[in-house]
């Protein structure tokens, strides 16, 4: 089983997919190494801190071994860190997962990823989960592009129409509180068919529900949280224009907004790059790099058919109505 890499924005579910695993995992008697940063974490008492403490122990006694007068090492953790879990994957199966590893992180995951490659190829019981917004995928090809493709990828963006509603419906079901079918149109038209937003407007409306002191969702209720929904989305966008603006990227994500509208159809991102660096007055290179931010902001996105869509469309309202306040 080849590494599994989950990519999504932030907010868009890959811990609660990671924690689902873990928890799979560990029924089945699965040592988990649940990373969340590279090389080193501090040990605790549970069997999966105790195995950090061993490879962490490891490396350090071997590390000791090589230091120079200096007093420096020359190898480092994440150098031994391979050689150490594959000792222990003969001893029992493990299950390894990087949560959003740091893009200073992303050298040392190529090269573990590769050796985990070998692992795997001896048929050592190692499963591995790696979950990032986008920027990884173009992060790890630079270092090997053959890990874009060998790794399985789990995209998680927009939901179906039928999905966002049952993932609405469904918490409020199971804590016997019916949702009257407009209630339900009313939040899913929140969502922009985003899972965090999906999250944000059941929320929302199970705070107008407590605060009603009601165990029916109807239209009325549904309408009390449209403030604070609307509220917490704003926070959401503006956080997201920040990023943008600290990334230089605003004048960008205004050329691709402009370029997705006018061509009435979802784009190819091969269709679109070329259209940018021309709009944009960018190199080939440094469009690929700006799509790749834009991606990992959420500003666009691409299908299952790999074509270009707006990440979420409300966010664009969002730009405009700012641009309109700017312009009066």
């Amino acid at each position: 089983m080849w590494p599994i890499k989950i990519i999504g924005l932030q907010g868009a579910g890959k811990t609660a997919l990671l924690d689902f695993a873990l928890e799979q995992a560990q029924q089945q008697g699965i040592l988990v190494l649940n990373y969340d940063h590279l090389p080193y974490m501090e040990p605790w008492d549970s069997e999966e801190r105790m195995a950090r403490r061993i490879l962490a122990d490891r490396a350090t006694e071997k590390n000791t071994a090589v230091q120079n007068e200096s007093g420096a090492c020359d190898q480092n953790c994440e150098e031994d860190f391979p050689l150490l879990l594959e000792e222990m994957v003969r001893e029992k199966p493990v299950l390894l997962m990087l949560d959003e590893p740091r893009h200073d992180e992303v050298r040392q995951l190529a090269v573990l990823l590769l050796e985990i490659q070998r692992m795997q190829v001896a048929r050592l019981p190692l499963a591995v989960l790696v979950a990032g917004t986008p920027m990884l995928n173009m992060l790890l090809s630079l270092f090997n592009p053959s890990l874009t493709y060998d790794a399985l990828n789990c995209r998680i963006h927009h939901l179906s129409d039928a999905e966002v509603r049952e993932a609405l419906r469904e918490p409020f079901l199971q804590h016997g509180v019916q949702v009257s079918e407009d209630a339900l149109e009313l939040l899913a038209s929140w969502t922009d068919n985003y899972p965090y937003f999906v999250q944000l407007a059941g929320e929302k409306a199970w705070d107008a529900l407590e605060d009603a002191d009601c165990f029916e969702l109807d239209m009325e209720i549904a309408q009390r949280a449209a403030p604070a929904m609307r509220l917490a989305c704003d926070d959401y966008y503006q956080s997201m224009l920040v990023r943008i603006e600290k990334g230089g990227l605003l004048s960008y994500a205004s050329h691709v907004l402009t370029l997705i509208e006018a061509a009435g159809q979802p784009l190819y991102p091969e269709q679109l790059r070329p259209r940018l660096a021309e709009a944009a007055g960018l190199e080939e290179d440094h469009c690929r790099v700006v799509f790749a931010h834009l991606l990992d902001l959420g500003v666009v996105w691409t299908t299952d058919d790999d074509k270009v869509i707006a990440g979420m469309p409300s966010f664009y309202s969002f730009v405009k109505t700012i641009q309109q306040r700017e312009g009066a």
